[in-house]
């Protein structure tokens, strides 16, 4: 049984972790300084060159592969040597030792670029002081997820973490948002979901009948047919002045 709220119109806040509150812009650095290191390697190779091509390579490789990955079955180690064994492939390099070197190297470089966006540690002291109950809703395998949250160090700023992985459903599923809300015992009509993308956050969240936010960064502009969200904001900032709006009044069918 849910709790009488009273006046309170926002008790529960999901938040997303990658390009949410953590700032994916240092990976491009990752790669070129791991493109870099392969030229070097090879001075035959270019360091631009390799750079597109790995570019190209995710381009059709992640679509391949993107439901395992948020089902767990692929760890980001096994993720990244594939991405780079086609890389190599492209230019004609079977060199084992060299691919694992490489492909440490990448992880390495973009384990040290996690960084949160500055408007996260602010945002979650206070939702905490006012009360709210805070929980991460993210996309990808246990392992790799947590461990971005430790890195990042929040990893104890929330009550409770949902990792696709874990619970057996991904965004935009409404499955994974009915686990947390049953998780956390939330009412859904007091509980919103913070998110960059509107396909996976702001759908999902909304056909679970929570507030679908989206967290548009890059003033990016909605296409015709994507999920509209219940709002937009550009910076975490303006969240906490927005939770006055109204609750939803239920799931959606």
């Amino acid at each position: 049984m849910h709790p009488d709220h009273g006046d309170r119109l926002i008790e529960t806040l999901f938040l997303d972790l990658d390009g949410t509150m953590l700032d994916w812009s240092r990976l491009r650095e990752a790669i070129r300084s791991t493109c870099e290191g392969l030229s070097a390697a090879h001075p035959r190779l270019d360091a631009l060159e390799i750079e597109k091509v790995n570019d190209s390579v995710w381009d059709t490789y992640w679509p391949e592969i993107e439901l395992d990955w948020y089902r767990g079955d692929l760890d980001n180690d096994e993720l990244g040597l594939e991405a780079w064994r086609r890389t190599f492939e492209q230019f004609g390099l079977h060199d084992a030792e060299l691919l694992q070197a490489t492909t440490d190297a990448y992880h390495r470089a973009e384990r040290g670029g996690h960084t949160l966006f500055d408007d996260v540690v602010d945002t979650l002291a206070e939702a905490r002081a006012a009360g709210i109950t805070l929980a991460v809703v993210t996309n990808g395998p246990t392992g790799a997820q947590r461990a971005k949250l430790e890195a990042l160090g929040i990893e104890n700023s929330f009550d409770a973490v949902f990792v696709s992985g874990e619970v057996g459903a991904a965004k935009p599923d409404r499955a994974i948002f009915d686990h947390a809300l049953a998780e956390l015992d939330a009412d859904p009509a007091t509980a919103w979901h913070v998110g960059d993308l509107l396909d996976k956050d702001v759908a999902g969240a909304q056909a679970a009948g929570i507030r679908g936010i989206w967290l548009n960064r890059l003033d990016e502009t909605a296409g015709a047919t994507d999920a509209v969200p219940d709002l937009e904001i550009t910076s975490l900032r303006e969240l906490l002045p927005a939770l006055q709006l109204p609750a939803r009044s239920g799931a959606r069918s």
